[in-house]
């Protein structure tokens, strides 16, 4: 049986006989497509794991490529039953990821993240009329900014983690305008600290259960990121950029008022 599954980020999906087949919907897609593909092929950690990439090239001159499926369970079915100790456990791995990606830091150029907030914001309907006061929070970045160099996943939400008890299987690499941990920090707290990935779930689920473990797996997080001065500077700025670059994918309205009012919300937290 062939199961057909549409993604959200200009790709298809088919699982066949134990292999996840992922191709492009159109050929303007195929680079982005085949950066994701080299992230995942050349994935090496002793933290999480990847499907192993079969094959790959394209079809109809459309990019895919083909890995193992893993039948593992998404994050609100491994956190029906999560303890704390399972959750420690969870967050040790994601705080071991980010530091070992950490390959030192750099003075970036300002005006790499103002562009990528440029083009984003023309991208958003309406966006003069309820968004325009973050034109003045951007522009009024310094000049450089210290980030972190190193590896990145790219996309790296809690949708995106397979679990099987402690043996953890990352998936959906994403290709980013700036490839630094800072980016794979804002991901993971989109979902513990905003719980966006809780919106895209379409089964029934322990919501009070799965509140409670974010809120706990978020608490730890955050506590821990505090001990890196980019954090505490550029985490806002980075958030509010990844939720403005999330709005133009949005399937309804009611998703785009709730990353506005976050975005909103992170502005007048200190």
């Amino acid at each position: 049986m062939k199961l057909h599954l549409k993604g959200n980020s200009g790709c298809n999906l088919t699982v066949e006989d134990g292999i996840v087949r992922k191709i492009s919907t159109k050929k303007s897609y195929n680079f982005r497509l085949k950066n994701q593909f080299d992230k995942q092929k050349n994935f090496e950690c002793s933290i999480f794991r990847t499907p192993l990439v079969r094959n790959h090239g394209y079809y109809e001159n459309k990019f895919f490529f083909e890995m193992d499926y893993i039948p593992f369970k998404s994050f609100d079915q491994a956190f029906k039953f999560a303890d704390k100790g399972y959750l420690d456990i969870i967050c040790s791995k994601i705080l071991s990821f980010i530091d070992n990606n950490i390959d030192g830091y750099k003075k970036f150029e300002s005006s790499i993240i103002i562009k990528k907030f440029e083009s984003t914001f023309k991208k958003i309907p309406n966006a003069h009329t309820d968004l325009s006061y973050l034109i003045d929070l951007f522009e009024s970045m310094d000049k450089k900014i210290e980030l972190p160099e190193g590896f990145c996943h790219g996309d790296l939400t809690l949708s995106n983690l397979l679990f099987n008890n402690d043996d953890i299987v990352v998936i959906d690499f994403l290709d980013t305008f700036l490839d630094s941990p800072i980016q794979d920090i804002v991901k993971i707290r989109q979902d513990t600290q905003f719980h966006w990935s809780l919106r895209m779930l379409k089964l029934n689920y322990d919501r009070v259960k799965i509140i409670q473990c974010l809120n706990y797996i978020d608490n730890k997080l955050h506590n821990e990121f505090k001990k890196y001065d980019f954090y505490l500077n550029s985490y806002k700025i980075f958030q509010i950029l990844n939720f403005l670059r999330i709005i133009p994918y949005c399937n309804n309205n009611y998703d785009v008022q709730f990353l506005k009012k976050r975005i909103k919300l992170l502005c007048i937290q200190r």
